[in-house]
């Protein structure tokens, strides 16, 4: 009796102190969705999209960015289905709100049907909040990850496109039913195919997972895997193949350098993971996350194989992972991949070091019997104290709840606002405009030049009907 007394009084502590986390990390994720409703479209690109749609239609529009801008199908589509609506500065605010919900949604389903049954509701929350607000904290983009429509397609929804085509393979190697393994095979191929036509990080990387997936299966036959490959390798080929694909190559004379690209890559990944380690929360989330993670291995009755993989190989293969991710775009573009694609390589990272973190332990609980279930209780508070502390160094949780309530943000939505009105109210084919007073950083990525002649100034101009919009120059 007195040891299940003690064993309910510390299930209820435990789930006091998940309980905890869960607000905790949620109060951190909620300033972001409220800048959602100050962000507005920037004048590189968002005007460009708009302006394609309103002077020659989707249809149109769709095969002219095919042909000169890049291969990118999938995502052009969704962009310009976006730009269709989001004209009206309401109708950008709600996609940017929706398509960040999203993408919390995607990391549960992720999560949920990872877990399946071994974890609980609760800590299929805890688990997902947490890898969110891990994201959010050390992304290298803020944003252009959320609030700049024309990233979100081809960076963020790539990557709950990766997510959706694990669910869906999941849902394959679980099934019993034919009927259900053909409709998970097909979700399978049309997310494949998707990746391939959004981006090429996502593609390189959900290429590298089948062929792991294939090499695992290599004994038999599995005709499953093949289609799937087979509509992966034709998003990817149309992608690759494009007019605008190559014509966007050429504005990079420095690529295609191989010894360059081999070693800055390298030496790329080992400074990001470095950074990404040390200089955020990383390793007392985790510490946080030990005995959630512990029962994937432990609760499981179908354990996934590439948990039992020995952590050495499980290591090798996340760094070739990120390599060949980093590596694609030295050799694409000649240089270190912009922020935005950075993006995509640390949300990879983060699902790639919470897998390395059970194959270790599943390791160390098969060879030398440590038991994960439970962690002493001073590491959650210490935990707790290491996490506060760095939401005071320099991020972006910090920066989001300063945009948010020195009035920055509303601010830039007012003058944003105001700019409209003047532009639209002004009968002149040339309109000065003021340089915007305020910046708030997690929402503004570009503003417009004192050049007319700059393309983001003429798409801007084309969009409000006036033959120049220029910035005025400071004194």
């Amino acid at each position: 009796k007195i040891n299940f007394t003690l064993d309910i009084k510390n299930q209820l502590s435990v789930y006091k102190i998940e309980i905890i986390y869960i607000l905790f990390f949620l109060l951190t994720i909620v300033p972001f969705l409220i800048l959602s409703f100050y962000a507005h479209p920037s004048p590189v690109e968002d005007y460009f999209y708009m302006d394609r749609m309103d002077r020659i239609g989707f249809l149109k529009a769709s095969d002219s960015l095919y042909q000169v801008w890049s291969g990118r199908f999938f995502s052009h589509t969704i962009s310009l289905l976006i730009y269709f609506f989001a004209e009206n500065d309401i109708y950008y605010k709600i996609f940017t709100f929706f398509f960040m919900i999203a993408f919390i949604v995607s990391v549960f389903f992720f999560v949920k049907v990872l877990g399946k049954d071994s974890i609980s509701l609760r800590e299929k929350i805890l688990i997902t909040v947490s890898i969110f607000f891990l994201y959010l904290y050390s992304l290298p983009a803020v944003s252009q990850g959320f609030y700049w429509l024309i990233s979100v397609p081809v960076y963020n929804n790539s990557l709950i496109l990766v997510m959706l085509f694990v669910i869906f393979y999941i849902g394959l190697y679980r099934s019993e039913s034919m009927v259900a393994r053909v409709v998970y095979m097909l979700l399978c191929c049309f997310t494949g195919f998707c990746i391939g036509g959004s981006n090429e990080i996502a593609m390189i990387f959900s290429m590298m997972l089948l062929g792991i997936l294939i090499l695992f299966n290599f004994k038999k036959l599995n005709w499953y895997l093949i289609f799937i490959t087979m509509f992966l390798a034709l998003g990817s080929y149309i992608d690759i193949r494009s007019p605008g694909t190559k014509l966007r190559h050429l504005k990079f004379p420095g690529n295609h350098n191989l010894p360059y690209s081999i070693f800055h890559s390298f030496t790329n990944v080992i400074e990001n993971v470095f950074l990404w380690i040390f200089t955020s929360p990383l390793i007392p989330v985790t510490i946080l996350l030990i005995p959630v993670l512990y029962k994937l291995i432990i609760k499981s009755d179908r354990k996934p194989y590439i948990f039992i993989l020995k952590p050495i190989y499980s290591i090798i293969i996340s760094f070739i992972f990120l390599y060949a991710g980093t590596f694609v775009f030295y050799l694409s573009i000649g240089h270190e991949p912009f922020p935005r694609s950075l993006n995509v390589i640390y949300f990879i990272f983060l699902f790639l070091w919470f897998y390395n973190v059970i194959t270790i332990m599943n390791y160390l609980s098969n060879t030398f019997k440590f038991n994960f279930e439970r962690i002493p209780k001073f590491l959650y508070a210490v935990s707790f104290v290491l996490i506060v502390f760095f939401l005071f160094l320099g991020n972006n949780v910090k920066t989001a709840y300063t945009d948010l309530f020195s009035g920055t943000a509303a601010r830039y939505d007012k003058e944003l606002n105001d700019r409209y009105e003047f532009i639209n109210n002004n009968k002149s084919d040339t309109v000065f405009v003021e340089k915007l007073k305020n910046n708030p950083f997690t929402i503004k990525s570009f503003e417009l030049t004192p050049d007319p002649n700059e393309i983001y100034n003429q798409w801007y101009s084309s969009h409000f009907k006036k033959k120049s919009i220029i910035l005025k120059k400071e004194n």
